[in-house]
């Protein structure tokens, strides 16, 4: 139940956060450039969360490639090469985010 809660309160901040166009920034970070280059696969079940974490990408100029479910992101993983990094959500749906990583690890350990 615990994290059932903890999971509802994350997600009513990304929904807030995508409503008013912002996001927490440690002020630290808030001076750095966080400006990249590369593909990412982002991976969320949530449309509203991965909108916003999509779009925030690509201001910062990485290309992003967007899933829904860690099955679409092995198939777009099959289908794709030069992805960096994977940003994954790990409670969802399906196949969660964890064993997402592990299979990814053994397919694709440059990631």
């Amino acid at each position: 139940e615990a994290e059932d809660a903890e999971a509802a309160s994350q997600r009513a901040k990304a929904a807030a956060a995508v409503r008013n166009d912002t996001i927490e920034v440690d002020a630290g970070m808030a001076a750095a450039d966080l400006g990249g280059q590369g593909t990412i696969l982002l991976v969320e079940d949530e449309d509203a969360v991965r909108v916003f974490a999509a779009r925030a990408l690509k201001n910062k100029g990485y290309k992003v490639l967007e899933a829904r479910t860690g099955e679409q992101a092995l198939d777009i993983l099959r289908d794709t090469t030069g992805v960096n990094l994977m940003i994954t959500d790990m409670m969802m749906p399906g196949m969660d985010g964890g064993t997402l990583a592990r299979l990814i690890r053994v397919e694709r350990p440059e990631i």
